[in-house]
């Protein structure tokens, strides 16, 4: 019997419809989670216009180089990169109102080629809204996974994102539902797998320790791994590295190479 492996080289935007959904902390917790797979993650926060990654991340950082410069081409990716004391690297964005008027998102896809090899999983967290910041990323990402919270304003904003995945040809791995409190009016799993036509990959309830998780700019899962919420999303993250599942060799390599250098014009 083959040993369980994870799929290789796979670009990942995690995206919502609505701010205030907890998209980024989801993503910096799913990246410290595979990272904790022993799964080479890098982290990138595509939103260079209202960047928050570098608001909840503390990193060894030698110099202060953003994805801005990055694809301002002032700067190869490579030193854009820190690295966290729980594994998983990260590419940060500025604030700089500056910096952002010189990026060139376009350059994205240039920009995952340079990386694609050093990495087995890499995460795009995007903007929130229609705009260029979630666009581009999700045109050249493997698979996107939408994050909504139980209630129909999320919902509806999160089905516009599923839509336009679809009409640049990217799958949608499935949904999360987000901070749920469990009381009345929220929306169930079925009924929101329902509205989506797609899998409800976890449910992660509101947990009272993500505030101190996220003012020790530290991952759930590394600072309370047996709280609730980051129990979930370990299970999640499972889920999305086909933890138990046989991928065949070079079938993630294939489908990431296929994105970065075969996008349509």
């Amino acid at each position: 019997m083959l040993a369980p492996t994870y799929t290789k080289m796979s670009v990942y935007v995690v995206a919502s419809g609505k701010g205030g959904v907890g998209k980024t902390m989801f993503t910096l917790n799913a990246g410290a989670a595979l990272s904790a797979l022993d799964v080479k993650t890098l982290i990138i926060d595509c939103d260079i216009a209202m960047a928050n990654l570098a608001q909840v991340v503390n990193v060894n950082a030698k110099n202060d180089y953003t994805l801005q410069e990055v694809l301002a081409r002032e700067v190869p990716i490579q030193d854009a990169i820190h690295h966290t004391s729980y594994g998983v690297d990260v590419v940060l964005s500025s604030v700089s109102i500056e910096k952002f008027l010189h990026a060139d998102m376009a350059k994205l896809s240039e920009v995952l080629a340079e990386v694609v090899d050093r990495y087995e999983f890499i995460v795009l967290d995007t903007a929130t809204g229609i705009c260029q910041e979630l666009l581009i990323p999700l045109s050249v990402c493997d698979e996107a996974i939408l994050i909504v919270n139980p209630e129909f304003p999320s919902i509806v904003d999160a089905q516009k994102i599923r839509l336009i995945a679809d009409n640049t040809g990217t799958p949608v791995k499935g949904v999360v539902i987000n901070r749920v409190k469990g009381i009345k009016g929220e929306l169930g799993a079925q009924s929101v797998a329902d509205l989506f036509m797609l899998t409800v990959l976890g449910v992660i309830p509101e947990d009272k320790t993500m505030a101190n998780a996220v003012t020790s700019k530290t991952p759930l899962v590394v600072k309370e791994p047996n709280s609730p919420a980051a129990k979930m999303i370990a299970a999640v993250v499972k889920k999305i590295a086909h933890k138990g599942e046989e991928i065949k060799e070079g079938e993630g390599e294939k489908r990431s190479r296929k994105k970065l250098f075969g996008r349509k014009k």
